[in-house]
């Protein structure tokens, strides 16, 4: 997470139940309390052992690794594992890219670009391979199957060399390296973060790009149809309602009112941001105009689960 307007900060948990068309509030157990150094920006979850346990990993930019905490299964975790990543790492993505173990792509937020470190099923990662966007700083991952021969594809959200925003597909080669990237536009001027979905049901794996705002331009969200063969249609632009999200800082997918159409949620950053904006989807690829949800002030991420265990999913 990013604090532009200071050294310290309060971080709060904002859980809004679907109960559609109402959202209400549900409760946690006490949580449990990892301990980490400053700056730890991005986390992710997955089988990195291959015991059937679910392990928890997190990046860091003071130290520039990536740590796994080994699942014991009962919500605590083992022994943490540190690799090197790379040179500030904030972002993080996991996905079995070489068909074997899972494996993680990061940032590089000083000399930019990134990378895909491959795991070897124990926690660490012995190597990497470089995904290369021409120096310009990546902001945003999406994994997926863009072009369906059943190998995982990496999305990365940057800029283009005129400083327009930029989804950048590689496309994987199942053995947990990647083509050269091709280079779509995002339908902004400055890029955040993005989600992979089938947001026209044509079972094709599409994009939805969180576009960062300025103080005359409020953030956009575009979404990019595939075609299937890695490659997507002209985007298409979703406005968020005016005044409210100038910097957008989070966006997630999910069925929200349950009729079987993916919907988008996002969240923004300060001074302007009023909590989240859920956009219905109609099953085609377009949206409805986005209904505002109160997430408590200035949310920094959302995400997205079924956290009461009605079968329906809560960002």
């Amino acid at each position: 997470m990013k604090f532009p307007w200071g050294s310290f900060c309060i971080v709060s948990l904002v859980i809004l139940v679907c109960d559609v068309p109402l959202f209400a509030q549900v409760s946690f157990a006490p949580p449990e309390i990892i301990p980490f150094g400053p700056f730890t920006y991005g986390v992710a979850a997955g089988d990195f052992n291959n015991d059937g346990i679910q392990d928890l990993s997190v990046v860091s930019i003071r130290s520039s690794d990536i740590s796994v905490g080994l699942g014991i299964g009962n919500g605590t975790f083992g022994p943490w594992i540190s690799t090197f990543a790379s040179n500030a790492p904030s972002l993080l993505a996991v996905g079995k890219f070489d068909g074997q173990n899972l494996s993680a792509a990061v940032n590089d937020g000083e000399n930019l670009n990134a990378a895909v470190m491959l795991g070897d099923g124990t926690g660490n990662f012995p190597k990497s391979t470089f995904l290369n966007l021409g120096g310009l700083y990546a902001d945003g991952f999406a994994v997926a199957d863009f072009n369906g021969d059943h190998k995982l594809d990496i999305a990365v959200a940057g800029l283009a060399t005129n400083g327009t925003g930029a989804a950048y597909i590689f496309l994987g080669n199942g053995d947990g390296t990647f083509s050269a990237p091709a280079r779509f536009s995002s339908g902004g001027q400055g890029i955040g973060l993005m989600v992979a979905g089938d947001f026209n049901g044509d079972t094709i794996p599409d994009l939805a790009i969180l576009n960062y705002g300025t103080s005359q331009v409020p953030s956009n969200i575009a979404v990019l149809l595939g075609n299937g063969n890695g490659t997507f249609q002209a985007p298409k632009v979703l406005r968020t309602p005016k005044g409210f999200l100038r910097f957008g800082s989070g966006i997630a997918a999910g069925d929200f009112n349950g009729d079987g159409k993916l919907d988008l949620v996002v969240t923004g950053m300060p001074p302007v941001s009023k909590g989240a904006v859920v956009f219905l989807g109609r099953g085609d690829g377009t949206f409805q105009r986005g209904v505002v949800l109160n997430a408590g002030p200035n949310p920094e991420a959302v995400a997205v689960a079924d956290f009461n265990g009605d079968g329906k999913p809560d960002p």
